[in-house]
């Protein structure tokens, strides 16, 4: 149901506005992480659900990184009516960090529990799709690994999406992983 805004008047959400933006928004994340499904009810805005490549990154994936995290991070995209204006909330899913690491500011984090992956509020421009996001968010998931399981003390400031510096930490991560299980 639509709320009236006014004079009879009803607010209309962005993706009815904007059909074609919708299209090219999920266009784009269906080639970045085809198992999320969009939704028209997962935010006030739409969004997606579901869970985000293991490494939609650009570069070779470390070896057995497969064996090592079986699966990507499960999260809810949460567009805002105000979309493209506003970046979107991505809140992870599976797993889902604890209440304490939302009060410290290493992990990434609002106290809401959504992602922090703009370093300032400029970073998004509202052209860019929200596929950029969800590959960050993929990165975070890493990074998040790296954090929990003590390897690293802190994530990076411009992500494994767009940085090997921690490459070498996955490799760890992996090593410590697989010969844990054996």
């Amino acid at each position: 149901m639509r709320r009236l805004i006014g004079d009879g008047l009803a607010e209309i959400p962005w993706y009815e506005a904007e059909p074609e933006r919708l299209e090219r928004e999920v266009l784009a994340m269906r080639r970045v992480a085809p198992d999320l499904t969009w939704d028209p009810v997962v935010g006030e805005g739409g969004g997606w659900a579901g869970e985000l490549p293991l490494w939609p990154f650009a570069r070779p994936q470390p070896a057995r990184l497969h064996e090592a995290v079986t699966k990507g991070l499960g999260v809810s995209i949460k567009l805002r009516q105000s979309h493209p204006a506003v970046e979107p909330g991505i809140v992870p899913r599976d797993p889902e960090p604890s209440i304490a690491y939302r009060t410290m500011h290493s992990w990434h984090l609002r106290g809401d529990g959504s992602l922090c992956l703009l370093q300032v509020a400029s970073d998004w421009s509202g052209r860019e799709p929200v596929a950029d996001l969800a590959t960050k968010a993929a990165g975070w998931h890493l990074e998040y690994l790296l954090m929990d399981t003590g390897i690293v003390q802190r994530m990076t400031l411009g992500g494994i999406a767009s940085s090997r510096k921690y490459d070498a930490f996955i490799a760890r991560y992996i090593t410590r992983r697989l010969e844990g299980a054996a």
